[in-house]
């Protein structure tokens, strides 16, 4: 646990990157797109939402049994727009 704490903490810290566009430079956001869990440590798993992309929905995450578990989420509708 203490493990996947340093790893948040690690995600979380601001993170950006430089690009030339024109004559302009941009500072594009990176903070959090890597994703910290990969085919070796995670099974990917695709949920439709219900409402059908509302605003605002709630969505289940089926797992299996008690325990622990580390869930980490994508939205690439949300990324665009932010």
């Amino acid at each position: 646990i203490a493990k996947w704490f340093r790893a948040l903490a690690d995600a979380a810290e601001d993170k950006s990157d430089e690009v030339k566009r024109g004559t302009e430079t941009v500072r594009i956001n990176q903070t959090g797109a890597k994703p910290l869990l990969t085919s070796a440590t995670g099974k990917p798993l695709k949920i439709g939402v219900p409402g059908k992309g509302k605003d605002f929905e709630v969505v289940g995450i089926p797992l299996g049994q008690p325990g622990f578990y580390i869930v980490e989420l994508a939205s690439p509708r949300l990324g665009e727009a932010l």
